[in-house]
């Protein structure tokens, strides 16, 4: 790993917002592969965010912006998170479809 490379990790309700995402893909379709490809493609791009997470956007509300909270957009899906430069940490705060108001929920 170089020295411009962070550690992603995904807080308990990030995990949560995942294990929903794929019971609900898997309980629509009734195909494992679907649920599976949608939460690994989430998965992928957070995971990506161990390269450059600055590139993403800083949320444009106030409040989350000053907490540090960036976007990641994954398709349909937001995936909030904060980047601790001091640690080299991405913390995925939580995975929300784009259609909610997920700010309510930060």
């Amino acid at each position: 790993m170089s020295n411009s490379d962070y550690t992603v990790e995904l807080y308990p309700g990030a995990l949560k917002d995942l294990d929903g995402i794929y019971a609900y893909y898997y309980r629509e379709s009734q195909d494992l592969s679907v649920a599976e490809k949608v939460t690994g493609k989430i998965k992928s791009a957070m995971y990506s965010l161990s390269f450059m997470p600055a590139s993403h956007p800083a949320a444009h509300e106030a409040r989350l912006r000053f907490t540090g909270i960036r976007k990641l957009i994954c398709g349909e899906f937001v995936v909030p998170f904060i980047i601790d430069e001091e640690k080299k940490v991405v913390s995925i705060v939580r995975v929300f479809h784009g259609k909610m108001n997920y700010q309510k929920y930060l």
